[in-house]
């Protein structure tokens, strides 16, 4: 499991820690190895996504589409929107 900028990310929308996605996925089962990435700027996180992907010879990525409003989206950009647009894995999406 990677996580990008996780303590930025949990404080901002109220998430899980990653440390607990990652018991909760081992408790059901799950062989999980936890990545964290940090301090990745916003415009480079899908980048990095891939990356680390394919740096641990990944053949899928499972991702959460997250929505911004619409003018937050075209001024910033967004990770689901360059992770789809510049895929080099097929990438399972949940919204």
């Amino acid at each position: 499991m990677l996580a990008v900028n996780p303590a930025e990310f949990a404080q901002r929308y109220g998430a899980l820690p990653p440390e607990k996605m990652v018991e909760h996925l081992r408790r059901h089962g799950a062989a999980v190895t936890g990545v964290w990435l940090n301090e990745v700027s916003s415009e480079l996180i899908a980048d990095a996504v891939q990356a680390e992907a394919l740096k641990v010879g990944a053949d899928l990525i499972v991702a959460g589409a997250f929505g911004h409003p619409r003018l937050r989206e075209k001024l910033m950009g967004g990770v689901t929107r360059d992770l789809l647009a510049r895929m080099e894995l097929p990438v399972l999406m949940s919204y």
